[in-house]
């Protein structure tokens, strides 16, 4: 006996619509460049130094598989004599003193080692700090500068062991 009523309420949802479109663009744009990138990207907790976010190229030029970074330490990475240097380094950039690091042993999960030039930058997520660390392979660079020396020593040898006088 009583009349009925419907209360209707209409939003205009698209600007929620849009805001949802810009941020699923913007997560596009994010992972087309992080794992694109031809540097090894992986992210150590300043405090723990727990290893986290590894993009694929430092995947594969360390060998490991996301999941097995998530585990490890900035410490499992490096030869043990070459910690002492980059313990130093890592709390230098974690007070924002310093950017690269320049020559840093990095040991791949199968032993062996390359060389990288590792740049860093602070990063916060989540309430904590993080150091960025953007990693160039350098083993190519290093190797000419040994085959560079070796030529040069080869040379000055020569040049020591001639008795004739030699002149450019």
């Amino acid at each position: 006996g009583r009349p009925a009523y419907i209360c209707g309420i209409a939003r205009d949802a698209s600007s929620r619509k849009h805001m949802r479109d810009a941020l699923i663009d913007s997560e596009k744009r994010f992972r087309t460049i992080f794992e694109g990138s031809l540097e090894g990207i992986l992210l150590a907790d300043a405090e723990t130094r727990k290893l986290s976010m590894p993009n694929p190229r430092i995947c594969q030029m360390m060998g490991y598989s996301p999941d097995e970074f998530e585990n490890m330490t900035m410490e499992d990475n490096h030869p043990p004599e070459a910690l002492p240097r980059l313990k130093q380094e890592f709390e230098r950039q974690v007070r924002g003193k310093g950017a690269t690091v320049f020559d840093v042993p990095v040991r791949r999960k199968d032993g062996s080692v390359f060389h990288a030039d590792v740049s860093s930058m602070q990063v916060e997520l989540d309430g904590r700090l993080y150091l960025a660390g953007f990693f160039h392979d350098v083993s190519e660079r290093k190797q000419a500068e040994d085959r560079l020396k070796r030529s040069e020593q080869r040379f000055r040898l020569a040049a020591q062991a001639v008795t004739d006088i030699i002149y450019e």
